[in-house]
């Protein structure tokens, strides 16, 4: 299950600084297959959660009015 959500450039600065990236890449090709974020979710402890992970991206949408998308 995914979701998306819209954050400004400080907001994702601040994400990234306390993540470590996480990726997956292929040995032939050394293509990135995917990539994602590791946060410290766990409170009180030293351990990482990676039971949740956070994808972190500077991508840009624009809703369209007519089509609804």
């Amino acid at each position: 299950m995914g979701f998306l959500i819209l954050i400004d450039p400080q907001i994702y600065n601040w994400l990234t600084e306390r993540s470590i990236m996480t990726q997956r890449i292929d040995k032939e090709t050394g293509l990135v297959e995917f990539e994602y974020n590791n946060f410290h979710t766990s409170h009180g402890t030293e351990s990482w959660q990676y039971k949740i992970m956070w994808k972190v991206d500077t991508k840009s949408y624009q809703y369209d009015l007519l089509s609804k998308t």
